[in-house]
């Protein structure tokens, strides 16, 4: 497996939910969290960028848990990430409109 299979197979929907979840969300998430703290912007547009950042790896793994979720045991479950998946690419969209409106603040 290469690096461009390891990011791109959850997209095409050929990744186990159960790794999706656990490699791509829970331990990229982490990793990501590790670098927004060692980068740590002091200007409000470094900020912005991370927060860019962040709200793109996030929509990332909301996607490829949706395409993945068929591949759950149980099709119910797979029903509910699906559900879950679409609210959450429903309220990404907004959230960039308010860091960039101003309604979200970043704090000092």
């Amino acid at each position: 497996m290469t690096a461009l299979d390891f990011a791109l197979n959850p997209l095409r929907g050929l990744t186990p939910l159960w790794k999706v979840a656990l490699l791509y969300s829970i331990v990229g998430g982490a990793v990501g969290q590790v670098v927004a703290i060692i980068v740590a912007p002091t200007s409000d547009g470094g900020r912005r960028a991370l927060a860019l950042a962040a709200l793109a790896y996030g929509t990332y793994v909301t996607v490829a848990t949706y395409r993945c979720a068929m591949n759950c045991p149980w099709p119910i479950l797979g029903r509910i990430v699906r559900l879950c998946a679409a609210l959450s690419l429903l309220i990404v969209p907004f959230m960039v409109y308010l860091m960039f409106s101003g309604g979200v603040v970043f704090a000092t």
